[in-house]
């Protein structure tokens, strides 16, 4: 039965405060706990969560903004799951941070905490169409701090790295053996023929593997092949084994790795460059793709995060974040996200690299009233030795006016995303221009046409080498946010499999990225309050 935990704000007559010496306790008053309790623990909307339990029967659950405090708690420390409890036991100020005034008043059994990221994990997968839960509280968090901290949230910037699966990286006799294992297992043994009962033996895989020269993988891979096709047909042949995920896998391992052959009954392994970077990756983790950017590859997710980055700003935040498998690109992700940027922070101004550029990103950001700055442009740069598209004079709706000459076209029209005007040949012949003119010949005029795409294309470009300076200075920050992400939260180090579990494990940690740059902000400006008022001559105690 789901209820709120209201325990923390009634007061207490014994606490752990009356036996602890006035100058510890004073410390502890001034630490790091009293702001997570009064800027997080209690801000934390536990309603978000009461969908994981029963509304009117059972047992009263366990507390949830303790059980999501020490999930943040967790990602700010790097304490394995062991590490946690003892700290949620033993640590006086993790304790004070959640309300909790008697240290050891409260038991919590490890499996408590596994039950609660399984029913957030299970919410998810089967309410995909519903906001997640861990998304929903980030973004209450965010808000608080912003208002707490008088963040603007008007301007930000926006980046994209690749994470691991937490997947060892397999080659492709691996992996099929790792699928013809996995469904082997659902079998029967007396189902399976002599050459599959082989693969049941200890040291089957072993042998396989690492006992097999370079000059032998490809005829090993057939072998492997060979039996997973094998194996799909006696579980199809069979209507209690049909119908179970790990049939699916070995279908989808031959779909992707495979082509059937017309004129002979099997299987023709793909060449390694004809497999598609959403093939399977590994069997233990089905949701995980093949990428490879900025010559770094990967095989994983892409992590999408958009920060605060008005100088006026004390602290940034960030704003929003989205985990995809490492295929979706970064135009679909910007596109996808812009609307949701919108309206929990009310942005006007992002600014991204090139990768964002996109024939789509232009009339998103245009629909929701965001401007895209970028720092670069990917594709292919126009000619030089050319005229420029904006050197034409074109009205609001891009009709060609005059050309760079300053003539006057004989007729000029918009029309199927494009604008078009003929020259007389005679004016043409006489400009000085003429040499470098994007005007193509015809017999008796000459012909302009220039693709809308391409005038937004080289505006933005204008516009980058205008702003270039000012652009990559307010970006440039984001690379130390995702390094930060990284280095000090493991967010490339996730220890889970699968797309859901990921965006919850990387939700979580960005979460607690935020709660450590408030706090410690808080800090400095208690700090500061405290310094000043001891300059003016304010006993300390009073401040």
């Amino acid at each position: 039965m789901f209820k709120e935990n209201k325990d923390h704000l009634q007061q207490k007559m014994f606490t752990s405060e009356f036996w602890m010496d006035k100058r510890v306790f004073e410390r502890l008053s001034n630490s790091w706990a009293p702001l997570y309790y009064e800027h997080v623990f209690c801000k934390i909307n536990e309603k978000l969560f009461a969908p994981l339990y029963t509304q009117n029967t059972g047992r009263p659950n366990f507390p949830v903004n303790i059980l999501l405090s020490l999930e943040y708690f967790k990602h700010i420390y790097d304490y394995t799951d062991e590490e946690l409890i003892n700290q949620f036991y033993y640590n006086v100020q993790i304790a004070f941070a959640m309300g909790i005034k008697n240290v050891g008043e409260i038991n919590l059994g490890i499996r408590t905490l596994y039950y609660f990221r399984k029913h957030v994990y299970e919410y998810i997968l089967k309410h995909p169409q519903e906001e997640d839960l861990i998304f929903g509280q980030f973004i209450k968090l965010m808000k608080e701090f912003s208002l707490k901290a008088g963040v603007m949230t008007d301007k930000q910037r926006m980046d994209s790295t690749l994470i691991s699966s937490n997947i060892k990286k397999a080659g492709r006799l691996a992996l099929a053996l790792d699928v013809l294992e996995k469904a082997i297992k659902k079998v029967p043994h007396e189902f399976l023929s002599d050459k599959l009962k082989e693969v049941t033996k200890e040291g089957y895989t072993r042998t396989l593997l690492y006992k097999t020269k370079s000059s032998e993988i490809e005829n090993r891979l057939e072998h492997v092949i060979d039996l997973c096709v094998e194996l799909k047909e006696i579980i199809q042949g069979n209507e209690n084994l049909s119908s179970n995920n790990e049939l699916l896998l070995l279908e989808r391992l031959l779909n992707e790795q495979t082509v059937k052959n017309a004129s002979e009954k099997g299987y023709k392994i793909k060449r390694g460059k004809d497999i598609a970077g959403n093939s399977l990756q590994s069997a233990y983790d089905i949701d995980a793709t093949y990428r490879k950017k900025a010559e770094k590859q990967s095989s994983g997710y892409v992590l999408n995060i958009s920060e605060t980055c008005d100088n006026n700003n004390e602290i940034q935040l960030i704003t929003d974040y989205v985990v995809e498998k490492n295929i979706v690109s970064d135009v679909e992700i910007i596109n996808s996200r812009l609307e949701i940027i919108k309206e929990n922070t009310g942005c006007k101004e992002i600014v991204v690299d090139g990768g964002y550029y996109g024939k789509r990103t232009f009339d998103t950001s245009k629909d929701h009233g965001i401007i895209i700055k970028y720092t670069d442009m990917t594709g292919g740069k126009p000619d030089e030795n050319k005229t420029s598209v904006l050197e034409f004079k074109l009205d609001e709706d891009n009709k060609i006016l005059r050309c760079p000459a300053n003539i006057e076209p004989l007729d000029s029209y918009v029309a199927n995303g494009a604008s078009t005007a003929h020259f007389i040949k005679s004016d043409c012949e006489v400009c000085e221009k003429k040499e470098f003119c994007i005007a193509k010949p015809h017999k008796d005029l000459n012909t302009v046409r220039i693709e809308h795409d391409t005038i937004k294309a080289e505006k933005t470009r204008s516009e980058i080498e205008t702003n270039k300076k000012t652009n990559v200075s307010s970006r440039a920050a984001i690379e130390g946010t995702i390094s930060e992400l990284k280095r000090k939260h493991g967010a490339d180090e996730t220890r889970v499999r699968g797309l859901i579990k990921t965006r919850i494990v990387e939700g979580l940690k960005i979460t607690a990225c935020n709660i450590k740059r408030f706090i410690i902000y808080m800090q400095e400006k208690r700090t500061k309050v405290v310094k000043d008022a001891t300059y003016f001559g304010i006993p300390v105690s009073q401040t």
